[in-house]
């Protein structure tokens, strides 16, 4: 019995060996900031990854001890490959280890080399090891601005890199009063400098080879566009006269068929004419209330409206959102009015009298269908547990380079706590928007004004790519559209507003990756398990039985011995 129990103990041994093989690693180098006794030089850290089975855990171990920052971009780094590659990650640990010389500073820069890594491993790619490259990850794989690039390609040059990639807009550098060029400094230190706008751009530089997922062109569906174009008419036809600048812009916008943007500024001059006409028919404050009645009459009966549908496709989840977020602003404007400030007041009504017209408007798209799977209410309140975790780690990461209060976002983050358990569907609208906000600031740290307009067409870029990744897919990105399109409606004349518009169309193109359920994902399991199992498991056991087989060979030779000699004896 004993010899059984030895040869069990064996086979239980080999048999974690597929569980041990079951991983993938790989390293890649970091460039950093080093203090030394008080001033800054670039340096090299290296950053190792482990990838093993689990459950979507991330972890990081660093020596010397680092910023939470650093912390919060591996997450991020996780978040982006997943998404890049189109992987659902849920049922992997991603294991971070980052080695560095004492003195480095911790942050946020190692965003995207993290991010090239996760990918590599993830997508089996063969990185370059003469390439390296600094920057953070940002939504849609959008690679942000860092500091002291100038040390940094000192100390690649040190370490004999051939090439380096930087954050696009960020080229030209001030340094005591003087503009830096930061690709001819390189050319200098007999080092390549590029700029890169995106993880793809970036993974094209590390391994020739790479070719991202094949994405068909985004279009707009026969459905969404009969409804817009409806909302949009409906819209346009209660404004009586238009300011001459707005009737052009919408004419324009008409002639494209952009009908978002048409609807839009059809509100604002209707909003602006309404105004003039309750001021004109001397309304006084003792009508004010009553109008007020009747109007959140209207609201609360909308409300149980919506309430009857079922939210079970991501179209009608972005539709529920978008009726909501405009019932809760028709709210907040009825909050705001002072009967003290009559001409004020009046302003505020008008206002929210339109913006409950548009949310009755916006309930037609309920109309539209998708192919994605049911949404429950537990998944729907996860996805917004998650969309807040990550917002408040994007805020940490923001007040590192911002240390005055962030109101706005702090309060959007709130109010997403607030609504969490008896409106999710608000909650993640409104922890979306907040992240989008945070995102919009962290993407224009460090870029020049003129270089604004670089970023913003890559986002837009990015954006397209998001929408016909989501199409694919089976979803119509109703939100996500309508804010592209608005973006580029302002682009030619207000480019900040447009990058925060297209950053909210970022957000909202990826909603389908909070929820599990989704049928692509049932049917298009992780390619990464499939590859670390199926490998690993064959290549484990046949080990296993190669062993067992030996023992056994072994303890038949012993026993045909002691056989031989005991018949000697006799």
């Amino acid at each position: 019995m004993q010899k059984y129990k030895k040869i069990i103990s064996v086979i239980i041994f080999l048999l974690i060996i597929p569980i041990v093989l079951a991983q993938r690693e790989g390293s890649i180098p970091l460039l950093a900031l080093v203090e030394s006794n008080g001033a800054s030089r670039g340096g090299v850290a290296n950053l190792h990854l482990s990838i093993q089975e689990g459950n979507g855990g991330v972890f990081l171990d660093t020596f010397p001890l680092t910023k939470f920052t650093t912390q919060i971009s591996m997450r991020f780094a996780q978040q982006m490959a997943c998404q890049e590659l189109d992987l659902d990650c849920s049922n992997l640990n991603f294991f971070y280890t980052i080695r560095s010389a004492k003195g480095i500073i911790g942050g946020p820069s190692a965003g995207a080399a993290a991010t090239i890594l996760t990918a590599s491993l993830l997508k089996d790619l063969h990185l370059n090891e003469s390439v390296v490259m600094t920057g953070t990850i940002n939504s849609g794989g959008m690679i942000g601005s860092v500091g002291g690039l100038k040390e940094k390609i000192e100390a690649a040059a040190q370490q004999n890199f051939s090439k380096v990639l930087i954050p696009r807009g960020t080229r030209e550098q001030e340094e005591n009063n003087a503009t830096i060029d930061i690709v001819e400094y390189g050319k200098k230190q007999g080092i390549e400098v590029i700029e890169v706008g995106t993880l793809s751009e970036a993974l094209e530089h590390f391994d020739k080879n790479f070719i991202g997922g094949k994405i068909s062109e985004f279009y707009t569906t026969n459905d969404y566009k009969t409804i817009i174009k409806e909302i949009s008419n409906e819209l346009c036809s209660r404004v009586k006269r238009f300011d001459s600048q707005l009737e052009n812009a919408t004419k324009k916008a008409l002639e494209e068929e952009a009908y978002y943007s048409a609807a839009s500024l059809c509100f604002r001059s209707r909003v602006q004419e309404k105004s003039k006409e309750y001021l004109n028919l001397s309304i006084n404050k003792e009508h004010l209330p009553f109008l007020k009645m009747i109007l959140e009459k209207k609201i609360e009966n909308t409300r149980k409206r919506l309430n009857t549908n079922k939210i079970e496709s991501l179209t009608a989840l972005q539709t529920a959102m978008s009726v909501k977020e405009r019932l809760d602003e028709t709210e907040e404007l009825l909050g705001e009015i002072n009967l003290d400030k009559k001409e004020q007041a009046i302003d505020l009504f008008a206002f929210a009298e339109e913006r409950f017209y548009s949310a009755e408007l916006w309930t037609k798209f309920f109309r539209l269908e998708d192919k994605s799977n049911k949404i429950d209410e537990t998944n729907l309140k996860n996805s917004c547990e998650n969309k807040i975790s990550e917002t408040e780690e994007r805020l940490q990461y923001l007040r590192e380079y911002i240390p005055v209060p962030l109101t706005k976002s702090e309060q959007e983050i709130s109010k997403a706590y607030l609504t969490l358990e008896k409106d999710p569907i608000t909650c993640l609208y409104l922890a979306s928007k907040a992240k989008a906000e945070i995102n919009s600031i962290l993407g224009l740290m460090g870029v020049k004004q003129e270089r604004v307009k670089d970023i913003l067409n890559t986002k837009l870029d990015l954006v397209k790519k998001s929408l016909a990744r989501a199409q694919q897919k089976g979803i119509f990105p109703l939100i996500s559209y309508s804010y592209y399109e608005y973006a580029n409606s302002l682009k030619s004349f207000d480019e900040n507003n447009a990058i925060l518009y297209a950053e909210y169309a970022l957000e909202f193109a990826s909603l389908d990756i909070y929820f599990p359920l989704n049928k692509l994902n049932e049917e298009k399991p992780s390619i990464i398990l499939k590859k670390f199992s199926l490998t690993s498991f064959i290549a484990g056991m046949s080990f296993a039985f190669f062993i067992i087989s030996i023992i056994l060979f072994r303890k038949s030779q012993k026993k045909k011995i002691r056989i031989l000699k005991k018949n000697k004896l006799r």
